[in-house]
């Protein structure tokens, strides 16, 4: 993948520079940071590879800015929120490396089920993230700890980092994190779905219909057309927003709840040792 990924070389004998971003860096230098930051090799060659791509033109350049800001606008107008992660973090009273163990061992058993995806960078105990993929709703009996996590703010996959305290070799900071963005249109759509946004379609038509049944029941009841349209509109707004920081809610509860596990384990240990 890295030979595959890696970007020309400069032009033997001419002093020409490497192939540059289209904000003027060289690939070098961009490598040689992202090495220093500690970011795993792979995913530098294909952020490189995807940047080669949209400089050709080739068919994995990335969309237009445009777009995805306006996607962001809407999300926020009817989300109510700015936000595009959510975090847990409790410091754990034990050694770092006896917190990974028990991190690993927590997590990755039921009822959690997580599995290990990626270690990128640096060890965990170094600055490194775990990155583990969050399971599906199954059909077994056993409880689901993720359901707001995976299916409210749609989040796939959970980040873990461990952070050392420096004044106190004995005690870690563990920090849960998912990233939101990705679930954001489905989030936005599913959710306007059951508040009325979009009933009887999608997108403008559908935001279109559900004024015009709203307006025809207002002046069924003698209201004025309009006035009856926005009220259902502002009802359905703070209904959608009042449900969306509900399932933030409920996330961060479910990454506290895996935390405390894992301080369980940690403290059973030292019970039976």
């Amino acid at each position: 993948l890295e030979e595959r990924a890696r970007p020309p070389s400069p032009s033997s004998g001419t002093g020409a520079p490497a192939a540059a971003g289209a904000d003027g860096l060289r690939l070098r230098d961009v490598e040689a940071a992202a090495a220093e930051a500690g970011i795993s090799r792979q995913f530098v060659a294909l952020a490189v590879a995807e940047m080669t791509a949209a400089a050709r033109g080739g068919a994995q350049a990335a969309p237009p800015k445009e777009l995805a800001q306006w996607q962001d606008v809407v999300a926020t107008i009817l989300l109510g929120s700015t936000g595009r992660s959510v975090a847990a973090s409790r410091t754990v009273p034990a050694a770092p490396r006896r917190v990974l163990q028990a991190v690993g061992r927590v997590l990755r058993a039921p009822p959690f089920s997580l599995s290990l995806r990626d270690a990128p960078g640096r060890h965990p105990l170094d600055g490194g993230v775990l990155v583990f993929d969050l399971p599906e709703l199954g059909g077994t009996r056993q409880s689901y700890p993720w359901t707001y996590t995976r299916y409210g703010v749609r989040a796939r996959q959970l980040q873990v980092t461990l952070r050392p305290l420096p004044h106190d070799p004995n005690a870690c900071e563990v920090q849960l994190h998912v990233d939101i963005r990705q679930g954001l249109r489905a989030n936005v759509i599913a959710t306007s779905a059951l508040t009325g946004f979009f009933t009887g379609g999608g997108g403008a038509a559908g935001l279109f219909v559900a004024v015009e049944k709203f307006a025809l029941a207002g002046a069924a009841l003698g209201l004025p057309a309009l006035g009856a349209a926005v009220v259902a509109g502002g009802v359905s707004l703070a209904v959608l927003r009042a449900s969306y920081r509900r399932e933030i809610r409920k996330t961060v509860a479910e990454m506290e709840s895996a935390l405390a596990a894992v301080m369980a384990s940690i403290r059973t240990d030292e019970i039976f040792e």
